[in-house]
């Protein structure tokens, strides 16, 4: 396939995935706190749905009909917020939860509300420790919002609107909730920014670019490597190797992001260390196959598109806007991305010729990613066990 076709597809791909995204409230729940001197209120807003699924009461649709529903099973759902919500002083007991009433909103789709008031016996504490596991689990992309509707340590209201401090999903279930400096949820400049970032703290990807590009700028010359004689033919290898693995990782990103796919973490991290450790491999031998690297680029790319994905777990953003939001850190990913992987090439380009290159670089260099790949999957699988 032509590196253009490669590109067309990619886009093409990206678009399609994203105008059938799926982003609706009924996928978050919330938790109203109005934090007063001595004492915490607000309530739980739990969607229809979540009662049915996850607690397993039949609430049926329509006001008339859902509004006696929910009083009547309120305490089965008091008894599942209790085992899977707390919150307490920062590495201190939690406070005991009294459930007042509840009320529902909405009709098709709706939401139950469930009141509570806490009694703190003192000052409320700078900072809470929130434990907040509510429908979260690992297949989905569920939510859960804490807002804020007054805070007494600083004065402010925010009962005209919405305030979301935290945000809790299945990998970030324990948190802060520090009342003197409530940051609030990302703004898209700074899911960006996120997003350009992990390719700093991202170690696989540095080593798997650095693993690729090594072979990148030579030819395979009666069963040796040799410096690629000119930049066009080096790009001639380096262009497509990068697209394929771009258009996989998106591919991945995508299915992940909009609830397609689902794999574990560590079964994802162990397959990108595997497919370093066969890069490596495919470095050390030029009498690979042809298009044996493009085949390993394109699992690499995929596994690495959701590890990607994994990324947003740990953003403040709302399942409404996750559509943008994941496109901002796509994004900003992929501009760091392109950054490293131009450095990287005209860095190897240049040194492609100098006698360690082939000896030192390449061989030793993918011995050394083969090995720490392995290593990473070692620990992985032990973790794991």
């Amino acid at each position: 396939m032509k590196p253009g076709s490669i590109t067309l597809l990619s886009t093409l791909l990206c678009l399609a995935l994203t105008t059938n995204a799926r982003s609706h409230a009924d996928e978050e729940n919330y938790i109203w706190l109005d934090i007063q001197d001595t004492s915490i209120s607000g309530h739980f807003e739990i969607p229809f749905r979540n009662l049915r699924e996850n607690v397993g009461l039949k609430i049926p649709n329509g006001f008339d009909r859902s509004r006696p529903a929910v009083r009547e099973t309120s305490e089965e759902t008091h008894q599942y917020i209790r085992d899977h919500f707390s919150i307490g002083p920062f590495n201190g007991t939690p406070y005991e939860i009294i459930f007042t009433h509840q009320d529902v909103i909405g009709d098709i789709g709706g939401f139950g509300q469930f009141y509570f008031e806490i009694d703190c016996g003192g000052p409320v504490p700078d900072q809470l420790e929130i434990k907040n596991a509510l429908f979260l689990t690992e297949k989905g992309i569920h939510r859960s919002l804490l807002c804020i509707l007054y805070n007494a340590k600083t004065g402010e209201d925010y009962r005209d609107g919405e305030y979301a401090a935290l945000v809790f999903n299945a990998t970030n279930t324990i948190q802060i909730l520090d009342l003197l400096g409530i940051t609030g949820l990302f703004t898209p400049e700074q899911v960006e920014a996120a997003g350009w970032r992990r390719n700093v703290s991202a170690l696989p990807q540095l080593l798997f670019f650095i693993t690729t590009l090594l072979a990148a700028v030579l030819i395979a010359n009666n069963k040796t490597w040799a410096p690629a004689p000119t930049l066009k033919k080096a790009l001639q290898t380096f262009i497509p190797l990068y697209l394929t693995f771009a258009l996989a990782q998106s591919l991945a990103f995508w299915l992940s992001v909009h609830n397609k796919i689902h794999l574990g973490i560590t079964f994802v991290q162990v397959a990108v260390a595997l497919s370093i450790a066969l890069m490596a491999w495919r470095n050390r031998s030029t009498r690979a196959p042809a298009g044996t690297a493009l085949i390993i680029l394109f699992f690499l790319g995929f596994f690495h598109g959701l590890w990607l994905a994994n990324g947003l777990d740990n953003l403040r953003v709302r399942i409404v806007d996750i559509e943008e939001m994941s496109r901002r850190f796509f994004t900003g990913f992929q501009l760091g991305q392109c950054a490293l992987a131009v450095g990287l090439f005209t860095a190897f380009f240049l040194l492609r010729k100098a006698r360690f290159y082939i000896p030192v670089l390449l061989q030793r260099g993918s011995l050394a990613a083969l090995i720490l790949a392995l290593i990473w999957v070692s620990w992985k699988t032990t973790i794991a066990s």
